[in-house]
């Protein structure tokens, strides 16, 4: 196998906490049979979305290199990346969506690894898609990846962050001004 089929190993533990948290807020919605009203949605959110996935795309499709002795290194990378996405998960709980939207029963978050950072998935996200280029893009193609997947994320936080300000106010604003974004140089 070329170090990039090895990188499926890692993604499918990184993906296995959404599918996890997904069903799980499911069930618990089903049981309390509670209906949630939007009170806000960014569709911005959506494109950003969309230049992520392109992003991770681009990285995997145009990988030709075989880097296996980096292996390890990008294990290391995948391993500190699904910790941070479960911890946030296990945190986030039923508030974690796909697209950007706040309810009315909607709840901030700031413990785990939101104490530290607002989009702390985004890092998480960030983390697997540089393992996943340390073993298999090169020149053009990793620059062309890494900055869709940044875009698309620089998009989707400022379309979070509205939402999360216009519904939690003064409360987000002490939030945000305490912790990083995605990144902890990055407010």
């Amino acid at each position: 196998m070329t170090s990039l089929q090895w990188m499926a190993i890692p993604w499918i533990a990184f993906l296995t906490p959404f599918v996890w948290n997904h069903l799980r807020v499911r069930r618990t919605r089903q049981v309390e049979s509670t209906v949630e009203r939007r009170v806000g949605f960014a569709p911005a959110a959506n494109l950003g979305l969309l230049l992520q996935a392109l992003g991770i795309g681009v990285c995997v499709a145009t990988a030709s290199a075989d880097r296996e002795w980096l292996l390890p290194w990008a294990y290391a990378l995948a391993a500190i990346s699904i910790w941070i996405s479960a911890a946030a998960l296990m945190h986030l709980g039923r508030e974690w969506r796909i697209q950007a939207v706040v309810t009315d029963d909607h709840r901030l978050v700031t413990t785990g690894p939101y104490a530290r950072l607002r989009h702390p998935v985004y890092a998480a996200l960030l983390l697997m898609v540089l393992a996943t280029m340390l073993v298999g893009a090169t020149g053009i193609t990793a620059a062309i990846a890494a900055g869709l997947y940044v875009l698309g994320t620089e998009i989707r936080v400022r379309a979070e962050e509205s939402l999360l300000r216009r519904q939690f106010g003064e409360a987000y604003d002490e939030y945000s001004r305490r912790t990083s974004a995605y990144l902890p140089f990055l407010r």
